[in-house]
């Protein structure tokens, strides 16, 4: 699991775009409060929906410290907002066709074996009974890794976390842990 940094270091104030299409300079979200940015793989990805999950289950939690969550998929509007609606996600989600916000936060593509090895697709296949079930969809990026942000008040990233292996992500505890 790579978690950085140690050192905070200045969020890149990007625009991200809402369902409705409309945008909002991420910018704008922080200075609200601390903001848990959560990247997601491709929709389709399995240990992915079972991470927004928790996030969804550890909200109150996120709240009570004052910690806002915003989820980002680089799917079409339409399929992020049918994920949130059945998913029953409480907070916003966003949109980054050409990841140019992944980019930005350098969630970067890992390569097959990153992806599709045996130990991954195990525990994505465990999901399964517990209502995960992967699939593909045909303009997924399944390279495409996923990750984490903590930014505080002040625009500075208090937690980094690139998905790699693609399984592992912080706890509740980890996340609550970077606000200080």
């Amino acid at each position: 699991m790579e978690t950085t940094p140690a050192d905070p270091t200045p969020a890149p104030d990007v625009l991200l775009t809402r369902l409705d299409d409309s945008q909002v300079a991420l910018g704008s979200l922080w200075r609200e409060g601390p903001l848990l940015l959560y990247f997601m793989r491709h929709l389709g990805c399995a240990l992915c929906r079972a991470h927004l999950r928790e996030l969804v289950d550890a909200y109150p939690q996120f709240q009570q410290r004052g910690l806002q969550v915003a989820a980002i998929t680089f799917a079409d509007p339409v399929s992020t907002s049918f994920v949130r609606q059945t998913q029953l996600v409480p907070f916003p989600m966003y949109y980054d066709m050409p990841r140019a916000v992944y980019q930005a936060f350098g969630m970067y593509e890992g390569t097959f074996g990153d992806v599709l090895n045996l130990n991954v697709l195990a525990k994505q296949l465990q999901l399964i009974p517990k209502g995960f079930i992967p699939s593909i969809g045909l303009r997924a990026n399944i390279r495409q890794l996923g990750g984490s942000v903590v930014i505080d008040r002040a625009g500075l990233i208090r937690m980094h976390h690139l998905a790699h292996p693609i399984d592992r992500y912080p706890t509740t505890e980890q996340y609550l842990a970077a606000l200080g």
